[in-house]
């Protein structure tokens, strides 16, 4: 439980804005954006993020909002 509590307060740390230009159908379904999204997470709400690294969003807001995609070692996911 703790982990859980710790993994969302930094999810809401570490929201970033992002980017609202669409992704290819290659960089939607990468090996490396699928590994990284939370279970249950569509691709479709990837985006790319201010830093050129990937991202999601789950509102809609203006300016978008979202969330960094981290791998297992908590570094940012970004196009090869």
């Amino acid at each position: 439980m703790r982990m859980i509590l710790g993994l969302v307060g930094l999810m809401l740390v570490s929201a970033c804005q992002v980017d609202q230009s669409a992704l290819t159908k290659e960089e939607l379904s990468s090996p490396q954006v699928i590994a990284a999204l939370p279970a249950g997470v569509p691709t479709d709400i990837v985006f790319k993020s201010e830093d050129g690294c990937y991202a999601y969003a789950i509102e809609e807001t203006d300016p978008l909002v979202g969330y960094p995609l981290r791998d297992r070692n908590g570094n940012p996911v970004c196009p090869n």
